[in-house]
């Protein structure tokens, strides 16, 4: 399973996520894991939205990746991390700080007021 989340790694590397996986699974509640999957509801939110994901997740249903199309309003956006596993933006957190910061400045995403008082 570490392979397939995180790619080859070294083999003491290997056995840190293994045992690290291994707690996760034991101790912590989640919606969803890695064991259990349940469907989560796509609903349309006001704000602007950016949904990442990496091509060669092996977690993440293909089906589901074509349901938030149904969700999407102008300004939403879907970024594939290319070779990006289900950890992505831990492989490749450059290019996942290009594809957020691209997105946050895109005009639909610029505050339409300040929160800042200035003075008269």
């Amino acid at each position: 399973m570490v392979r397939l989340l995180f790619g080859p790694q070294s083999p003491k590397i290997t056995a840190r996520f293994t045992r690290m996986l291994t707690r996760v699974l034991d101790a912590e509640l989640a919606p969803h894991s890695l064991i259990a999957r349940h469907a989560l509801t796509l609903a349309p939110v006001a704000t602007p939205l950016l949904v990442c994901h990496g091509t060669q997740d092996v977690i993440l249903d293909p089906n589901a990746q074509i349901k938030w199309n149904s969700v999407f309003k102008p300004g939403d956006r879907r970024w594939q991390c290319p070779a990006g596993r289900h950890f992505f933006h831990y492989e490749y957190p450059e290019l996942t700080g290009q594809a957020i910061l691209q997105f946050w400045q895109q005009p639909i995403c610029k505050p339409r007021f300040s929160l800042i008082e200035r003075p008269l």
